[in-house]
């Protein structure tokens, strides 16, 4: 599940992979709603690992720590990460346009960590 800032960052996600769920603000200042959304619908996310992907500037850093305090605080999600831009790009749109490959080689690392853990944790907690 995929967390931006904006519907074309969250789109740049969905080119990628068509699978991934994704929630986007209006803006970085746009977090309250996110917050309630998902401090409200917590056992939608249980089994979910959640991607944070602000813009990477102030704003972005802001609201990601808004989020992340929310999903830490309420228990949302069964883990959470922030996404790390491949260059010099500002959002996920903007590093997807300027290189496609390794935009799409740090998702799938990150995917692939994800489902590792996920492996780990099905297996440590069979009964």
């Amino acid at each position: 599940m995929v967390i931006s800032e904006s519907i074309l960052d969250a789109l740049s996600f969905r080119e990628i992979d068509e699978n991934v769920g994704i929630i986007a603000l209006t803006g970085a200042t746009k977090t309250r709603q996110v917050k309630d959304y998902l401090a409200k619908h917590k056992e939608q996310f249980a089994d979910k690992h959640l991607l944070i992907a602000m813009d990477d500037d102030q704003a972005g850093w802001k609201a990601t720590r808004d989020i992340v305090n929310t999903i830490e605080e309420d228990g949302v999600g069964e883990n959470w990460s922030v996404f790390d831009y491949t260059s010099e790009t500002k959002d996920a749109n903007e590093n997807l346009q300027q290189n496609r490959k390794a935009f799409t080689k740090t998702y799938n690392q990150m995917a692939a960590r994800t489902k590792q853990h996920e492996r780990v944790m099905a297996i440590e907690h069979e009964p």
